[in-house]
């Protein structure tokens, strides 16, 4: 499971690679369609995970333009090599969900006698 710390360093790592590792992204002053623009220092205090999945998600829809464009992003080359950080992201889902679930799921299958 991605947690919402994760995620805010995420955007921020996108937000360096848009400005440009040569300028501060703090003194990004922002498109006024940049969904982004407000967590852009990492900083996510007052936000959920799910606000800042749907704000990515927002994000990869202006940059694609559709959502048909959006799921076939052309941001991954390879499963190793990523041009955005934000692709595992796009359909405003976490990647990983279910990592907290199987444990979860262990510990009933553990309680209920289960294999």
């Amino acid at each position: 499971m991605t947690t919402k710390t994760e995620i805010s360093r995420i955007i921020r790592k996108h937000c360096n690679e848009c400005y440009g590792r040569s300028h501060s992204v703090d003194e990004c002053r922002g498109s006024p369609v940049c969904s982004l623009h407000k967590y852009r220092l990492g900083v996510c205090r007052g936000t959920t995970k799910t606000e800042l999945l749907k704000t990515i998600r927002q994000h990869c829809l202006l940059c694609g333009g559709s959502p048909k464009e959006v799921s076939h992003c052309s941001s991954l080359v390879t499963p190793a090599e990523i041009k955005c950080v934000l692709h595992p992201f796009r359909f405003g889902k976490d990647p990983n969900p279910n990592i907290g679930n199987q444990k979860r799921g262990t510990h009933l299958n553990d309680f209920y006698g289960r294999n």
